[in-house]
């Protein structure tokens, strides 16, 4: 059996049309928002959740960020589902490389169609990451977007309060298909 890895990105909104699914953050779709910007930095340690909806039963294979051109610290990244409750981790793992796609293997993980989160926490102030400029800490509220201070470890469970940024970071999953 083979499989082709297919990439999800939040808060992109992306649909390709053959099976593969990379719909992500939908609400972002009809804001205008420019193309993600290659430096924006975090705060340490305070995690942020970017709601994606999965459309159908998929395996994940791979989390991912878009570093930036600093590669600093540690990143984590996880998925949780609709209560917040984590699904798969890639655990802390230093930053490596710069301007590039940096996968985090997981073990394949089957999540059923509905509402996630993707959730991503830096733990270097300096540490860069491809992201959207929301311009507006308002429209992060409005796509259902939370953060969480976390010590660099993504919690189980992921406990929401208010979205306080104004920048999402570019993060997403490869989701293995049988041919």
């Amino acid at each position: 059996m083979s499989y082709t890895p297919t990439v999800n990105i939040a808060p992109t909104c992306i649909t390709t049309g053959d099976g593969k699914y990379s719909q992500a953050g939908r609400l972002v779709a009809g804001t205008g928002l420019a193309l993600p910007i290659v430096g924006a930095t975090f705060t340490a340690n305070r995690a942020i959740a970017v709601p994606i909806e999965v459309p159908v039963t998929v395996t994940l294979a791979q989390l991912f960020t878009v570093n930036g051109g600093v590669a600093a610290g540690n990143t984590d990244i996880a998925i949780y589902d609709s209560a917040f409750v984590r699904k798969i981790s890639a655990t802390p793992t230093a930053m490596s490389g710069t301007a590039t796609l940096q996968f985090f293997n997981v073990a394949d993980t089957v999540i059923v169609a509905g509402l996630y989160y993707l959730a991503f926490v830096t733990s270097d102030a300096t540490a860069q990451v491809w992201s959207f400029n929301l311009a507006d800490v308002g429209l992060g509220k409005a796509m259902g977007c939370y953060v969480q201070a976390s010590a660099g470890t993504l919690p189980d469970p992921f406990v929401p309060s208010t979205f306080l940024g104004l920048y999402v970071p570019l993060i997403g999953f490869t989701t293995r298909a049988s041919l």
